[in-house]
Protein backbone atom coordinates (compact mmCIF):
# COMPACT_ATOMS: atom_id res chain seq x y z
CA UNK A 1 0.00 0.00 0.00
CA UNK A 2 3.12 2.38 0.65
CA UNK A 3 4.03 2.00 -2.98
CA UNK A 4 1.22 2.70 -3.94
CA UNK A 5 0.68 5.76 -2.29
CA UNK A 6 4.02 7.13 -3.12
CA UNK A 7 3.41 6.66 -6.35
CA UNK A 8 0.12 8.63 -6.59
CA UNK A 9 1.41 11.11 -4.30
CA UNK A 10 -0.36 15.07 -5.87
CA UNK A 11 3.46 16.63 -4.91
CA UNK A 12 4.70 14.02 -7.68
CA UNK A 13 2.07 13.99 -10.00
CA UNK A 14 3.03 17.60 -10.39
CA UNK A 15 6.28 17.32 -10.83
CA UNK A 16 5.49 14.15 -13.39
CA UNK A 17 2.92 16.92 -15.18
CA UNK A 18 4.34 20.19 -14.46
CA UNK A 19 2.57 21.91 -17.81
CA UNK A 20 -1.12 21.92 -18.68
CA UNK A 21 -0.78 20.70 -21.99
CA UNK A 22 0.61 17.17 -20.37
CA UNK A 23 -1.71 17.03 -17.83
CA UNK A 24 -4.65 17.45 -20.38
CA UNK A 25 -3.10 15.17 -22.60
CA UNK A 26 -2.47 12.97 -20.32
CA UNK A 27 -6.22 12.95 -19.26
CA UNK A 28 -7.75 12.81 -22.87
CA UNK A 29 -5.39 9.36 -22.86
CA UNK A 30 -6.81 8.36 -20.24
CA UNK A 31 -10.43 8.68 -20.67
CA UNK A 32 -9.49 6.86 -24.19
CA UNK A 33 -7.95 3.90 -22.27
CA UNK A 34 -10.97 4.09 -20.17
CA UNK A 35 -13.40 3.29 -23.01
CA UNK A 36 -10.86 0.57 -24.50
CA UNK A 37 -10.83 -1.09 -20.62
CA UNK A 38 -14.10 -0.98 -20.53
CA UNK A 39 -15.02 -2.71 -23.90
CA UNK A 40 -12.20 -5.10 -23.52
CA UNK A 41 -13.47 -6.23 -20.58
CA UNK A 42 -16.85 -7.02 -20.76
CA UNK A 43 -15.72 -9.29 -23.91
CA UNK A 44 -12.38 -11.39 -22.06
CA UNK A 45 -11.19 -11.23 -18.73
CA UNK A 46 -7.43 -13.32 -19.58
CA UNK A 47 -4.42 -12.95 -17.30
CA UNK A 48 -3.64 -10.19 -20.21
CA UNK A 49 -5.97 -8.22 -20.21
CA UNK A 50 -5.81 -8.04 -16.23
CA UNK A 51 -2.35 -6.91 -16.20
CA UNK A 52 -3.08 -3.85 -18.43
CA UNK A 53 -6.14 -2.91 -16.53
CA UNK A 54 -3.82 -3.31 -13.95
CA UNK A 55 -1.77 -0.76 -15.11
CA UNK A 56 -4.18 1.42 -16.46
CA UNK A 57 -6.32 1.69 -13.02
CA UNK A 58 -3.06 2.38 -11.38
CA UNK A 59 -2.66 5.79 -13.70
CA UNK A 60 -6.82 6.25 -13.47
CA UNK A 61 -5.82 6.25 -9.85
CA UNK A 62 -3.32 9.16 -10.01
CA UNK A 63 -4.71 11.18 -12.97
CA UNK A 64 -7.81 11.36 -10.78
CA UNK A 65 -6.44 12.25 -7.53
CA UNK A 66 -4.15 14.91 -9.75
CA UNK A 67 -7.25 16.22 -11.13
CA UNK A 68 -9.88 16.00 -7.33
CA UNK A 69 -12.29 13.87 -9.33
CA UNK A 70 -14.19 12.15 -6.78
CA UNK A 71 -14.77 8.44 -6.29
CA UNK A 72 -12.43 6.80 -8.71
CA UNK A 73 -9.07 6.89 -7.12
CA UNK A 74 -10.00 4.25 -3.73
CA UNK A 75 -11.65 1.68 -6.14
CA UNK A 76 -8.94 1.68 -8.86
CA UNK A 77 -5.90 1.74 -6.48
CA UNK A 78 -7.50 -1.13 -4.72
CA UNK A 79 -8.04 -3.07 -7.69
CA UNK A 80 -4.65 -2.21 -8.99
CA UNK A 81 -3.54 -3.73 -5.84
CA UNK A 82 -5.63 -6.31 -6.00
CA UNK A 83 -4.38 -7.58 -9.75
CA UNK A 84 -0.91 -7.49 -8.67
CA UNK A 85 -1.47 -9.71 -5.96
CA UNK A 86 -3.35 -12.14 -8.32
CA UNK A 87 -7.08 -11.75 -8.43
CA UNK A 88 -9.28 -13.04 -10.49
CA UNK A 89 -12.31 -11.82 -12.10
CA UNK A 90 -15.11 -12.61 -9.32
CA UNK A 91 -12.44 -10.99 -6.45
CA UNK A 92 -12.21 -8.02 -8.37
CA UNK A 93 -16.02 -7.53 -9.26
CA UNK A 94 -17.09 -5.08 -6.65
CA UNK A 95 -14.05 -2.52 -7.27
CA UNK A 96 -14.69 -3.37 -11.10
CA UNK A 97 -17.70 -2.24 -10.98
CA UNK A 98 -17.41 1.11 -8.49
CA UNK A 99 -14.97 1.78 -11.08
CA UNK A 100 -17.08 1.47 -14.61
CA UNK A 101 -19.53 3.82 -12.67
CA UNK A 102 -16.93 6.58 -11.49
CA UNK A 103 -15.06 6.45 -15.16
CA UNK A 104 -18.01 6.97 -17.00
CA UNK A 105 -18.14 10.60 -15.06
CA UNK A 106 -14.82 10.94 -15.87
CA UNK A 107 -15.43 10.76 -19.76
CA UNK A 108 -18.36 12.71 -18.95
CA UNK A 109 -15.56 16.06 -18.33
CA UNK A 110 -15.48 18.36 -21.07
CA UNK A 111 -12.42 19.67 -22.69
CA UNK A 112 -13.48 22.91 -21.01
CA UNK A 113 -13.95 20.92 -17.47
CA UNK A 114 -10.47 19.57 -17.51
CA UNK A 115 -8.74 22.66 -18.46
CA UNK A 116 -11.06 24.58 -15.47
CA UNK A 117 -10.30 21.70 -12.68
CA UNK A 118 -6.35 21.88 -14.38
CA UNK A 119 -6.37 25.66 -13.73
CA UNK A 120 -8.03 25.37 -10.25
CA UNK A 121 -4.54 23.71 -9.71
CA UNK A 122 -1.82 25.47 -11.31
Amino acid sequence: MNAINSLINPARLKANLPRHNDAYTLILQLQQSVAEEQAAMTNAWTANALATLGFHSHRLASASLYLGVEGIGLPATALHEQIEQGATQADIAQNWATLQLACEQLQQLSPADLRMRLGEIY
